[in-house]
């Protein structure tokens, strides 16, 4: 049976679980030296995925930063995994002009090589992106030969 002095102990953990990291994300925020390595390294693990978005939107990582780090971002965002909107969070935090000028030419190695779930996460982001993207991408979808990238942009259609 839990007490509230085991609840007490249990908060004061909590909290100090909770202050050790804000101090420690600090510091790591305060080292700019080969941070964007180790983040981009990190982004490709699973396990280490969601610290790194999260520290990407807390504000101390410099958008220059953040740009470094797009095509591994879009890359991302053409997969499904639990960290999927933290990745749209971190693309819809840069700024639309930039993001828009070159996010078809990030996006495009997956969209030739992974196919229809390619066409379906990036209509999905598109569409928070630009209407311009969207109708653009949806077009290729259609007109595509493969069944299935044409049934991803039907089914698209059909949704929005």
């Amino acid at each position: 049976m839990t007490t509230e002095r085991d609840v007490r102990v249990l908060w004061q953990a909590l909290f100090s679980a909770e202050t050790a990291f804000y101090q420690r994300r600090m510091l790591f925020c305060r080292q700019p030296q080969g941070r964007v390595d180790v983040l981009r390294e990190a982004l490709r693990t699973i396990a280490e995925r969601g610290a790194v978005l999260r520290v990407l939107l807390c504000g101390c990582i410099p958008e220059a930063e953040i740009r470094l780090l797009f095509a591994e971002l879009i890359d991302l965002a053409s997969s499904s995994h639990a960290d999927i909107h933290l990745v749209h969070d971190v693309i819809l935090s840069l700024d639309k002009g930039w993001v828009v000028a070159n996010i078809e030419a990030a996006a495009e190695p997956a969209l030739r090589d992974e196919g229809e779930f390619a066409y379906r996460r990036y209509l999905e982001l598109y569409t928070l992106l630009d209407a311009g993207l969207t109708a653009r991408l949806l077009s290729r979808a259609l007109a595509s030969a493969d069944p299935g990238i044409r049934e991803a942009g039907e089914n698209f259609e059909t949704s929005a």
